[in-house]
């Protein structure tokens, strides 16, 4: 995650995006310049969870 680095909010609108009727899961994996890596998996209901995003572009769920 970079604050140098945004996507056009556009890409953020649930309307351009299928809603799907199941329940879906979200994974997050990053890893920085020495190697240290972290994941995260979760599940959400519906599309993007809590539909609440940080700043820098982060999903909440």
């Amino acid at each position: 995650i970079t604050r140098l680095i945004r996507l056009l909010l556009w890409v953020y609108d649930p309307s351009n995006y299928t809603i799907l009727t199941d329940h879906g899961t979200s994974h997050v994996a990053t890893m920085d310049s020495d190697g240290m890596a972290v994941s995260l998996t979760t599940t959400v209901n519906l599309i993007w969870g809590s539909q609440v995003m940080t700043e820098d572009g982060m999903i909440l769920n």
